[in-house]
């Protein structure tokens, strides 16, 4: 009898345990069911208004009761109140769209009489704000200091910019044309709602988006004195490979980036240098460390960006990266970061449902979303084309995420640094963007070696994965050929500085499953990968010979006493 009584209690243990399981599991996730309407977690007003409602002909009753179910939430008045009702029917149609998607295109006349041409774009403005159930749009928070408010706003913003740009369009009319008054409501909106979102802009996102030189394309880097000779390696390495794109580098002041370092890296072939702090309201952004990375790429005088680390070495000339088939249908091309620390129910993760509840179906597929890895993104290579509306808004949105009072308080506690940073901003934003295939790679020597902290277990697996690939972070085309690693040139740029990487071996991550991840402590030889099932892939010479002669240039910059003041960063 006494063996047989724990048996009697297992069962109700277990239903016990599965219930309590099952409670845990519905608080703890949000809901995830139903339409996939980004706004459906937010407060609403009690009525949202259809356009074709606000846009009857010659009904002044709808068009008031419309005003009166967008302003009974929070305002006494609407100050974008129409004085005539005589609305091209055939707009009605169009501007439903436009407030489904205000990036919708569709033909229309051009307007002739100005009284018309106001009272459509105010209506139209009013069917925007119906859609958001915007109830104090001429008071939001100040400062917006909580993610879902800000993911909001941001998405407001958007919407908002392109209704501007389209009424525009419709309206054949030029910022320069002083007949632009149907436009000055939207562009009050745009100053109130730009001012608490990123008030570190010195200039309207108008007057930025269209600052960059037409069809310009180059490469940003942002260094100061400390990682300074890591970028004149990497600019030399840009032409060995062939580049001829011209260089920016991006600096925080002359004690961030001193003169004479300035000099240096101004000798280089088609290299320029630029203060940030002249083109943004620093005391306020504050950006210092990764935080400035985002801002180079927005203020980068190119159309067609790319922002690169200073630790970054090319193997292939970055052009290719303009020629992507990603980046040409979406205007951005980022690449993924190791498949490390999986946990589904990561600080990151659950933060990132509370503001983001209904995801694009890139970042439902993504292994942030799925628990699979802690790091989604790598941002040593980042591209950009802000020549687009949603390139430049989704910088901006990356940008305030970079910024106070977001940053410290809020961001950096869930993310590492700027990393997720740009596709959670161009997320928020409701832009789409593009990933190169693969999860990362390693790209040097092989080892065997092993640290004695290393448990039994995981010497014994490794023991049946094989030889490890030691090196650089690798990240490859579309064809599967090295295009650039992250990390410097040497095995453990903080712990064994002057051990130079050999390049033999690379070994790539596909599917983000088997794989195994050795540095730290834990490693002799810096950062170490095996992937179960691969074996390590003989490097072609030609990619093999870039990256001697990227080490070779780096270890005798490196012994020269003359360059120790520029290369330790006195």
């Amino acid at each position: 009898m006494l063996t047989r009584q724990p048996r009697r209690l297992l069962w109700p243990c277990v239903v016990l345990v599965l219930c309590v399981l099952a409670l845990y599991h519905s608080t703890r996730e949000p809901a995830e069911t139903g339409p996939l309407d980004p706004y459906d977690h937010l407060p609403t007003s009690n009525a949202r208004v259809s356009t074709a409602d606000v846009l009857a002909k010659g009904s002044p009753a709808s068009y008031a009761s419309v005003q009166h179910g967008i302003t009974a939430a929070g305002s006494d008045s609407d100050p974008f109140a129409a004085t005539t009702y005589d609305i091209d029917e055939n707009l009605v149609a169009l501007l439903d769209a436009i407030a489904a998607d205000p990036s919708t295109k569709a033909p229309t006349k051009p307007w002739s009489d100005p009284t018309a041409a106001a009272n459509v774009v105010r209506s139209a403005i009013t069917a925007t704000l119906a859609r958001h159930t915007l109830a104090q749009l001429q008071a939001p928070p100040t400062p917006i200091d909580t993610m879902p408010a800000f993911a909001h706003y941001v998405r407001l913003h958007r919407d908002l910019y392109r209704l501007r740009a389209n009424a525009a369009e419709r309206l054949h009319l030029l910022a320069d044309i002083k007949d632009a008054v149907p436009l000055a409501p939207i562009d009050e909106l745009l100053h109130s709602l730009e001012a608490r979102l990123y008030p570190w802009l010195k200039t309207s996102v108008r007057t930025l988006h269209r600052s960059f030189p037409r069809a310009s394309r180059g490469l940003v880097y942002t260094c100061g004195r400390q990682h300074a000779h890591y970028a004149y390696v990497s600019i030399l390495g840009l032409r060995k490979v062939g580049s001829t794109l011209p260089v920016t580098i991006m600096y925080g002041g002359d004690n961030d980036l001193p003169p004479h370092y300035r000099s240096v890296l101004e000798s280089l072939l088609n290299v320029k240098t630029m203060d940030m702090t002249a083109h943004v309201n620093w005391d306020v952004a504050k950006p210092t460390g990764w935080a400035m990375k985002p801002f180079a790429l927005l203020l980068a005088p190119y159309e067609h960006t790319i922002l690169v680390d200073s630790d970054v070495y090319f193997l292939q000339p970055p052009e290719v990266l303009f020629d992507d088939p990603g980046y040409e249908k979406t205007g951005t091309l980022f690449f993924h970061d190791r498949t490390l620390f999986p946990d589904a129910y990561a600080p990151g993760l659950t933060w990132l449902k509370s503001f983001v509840p209904n995801p694009s179906e890139r970042v439902r597929a993504s292994r942030f979303w799925r628990g699979v890895s802690q790091h989604e993104m790598e941002s040593g290579v980042v591209v950009v084309n802000k020549a687009t509306t949603a390139g430049t808004l989704g910088m901006l949105a990356t940008c305030a995420l970079n910024a106070p009072p977001l940053r410290e308080s809020i961001v950096y506690r869930k993310v590492h640094g700027d990393k997720e940073t740009f596709w959670i901003g161009f997320e928020v934003a409701g832009e789409q963007v593009a990933f190169m295939p693969g999860y990362g790679g390693s790209i040097g020597f092989l080892s065997t070696r092993e640290s004695p902290k290393t448990s039994f277990w995981t010497r014994r697996r490794r023991r049946t994965q094989g030889a490890m690939v030691c090196g650089g972070l690798l990240h490859t085309d579309r064809d599967r050929r090295p295009l650039w690693f992250n990390g410097g040139l040497e095995v453990d740029k903080y712990s064994q500085p002057n051990r130079m990487l050999v390049f033999e071996h690379m070994m790539m991550d596909w599917d983000a499953e088997g794989v195994d991840w050795q540095f730290g402590e834990n490693s002799p030889d810096g950062f170490c990968f095996n992937k179960r099932g691969s074996l390590p892939e003989v490097l072609e010479p030609k990619f093999a010979k870039i990256g001697t002669w990227l080490a070779n240039m780096y270890a005798r910059y490196q012994n020269e006493s003359t360059w120790e003041p520029f290369w330790t960063g006195a």
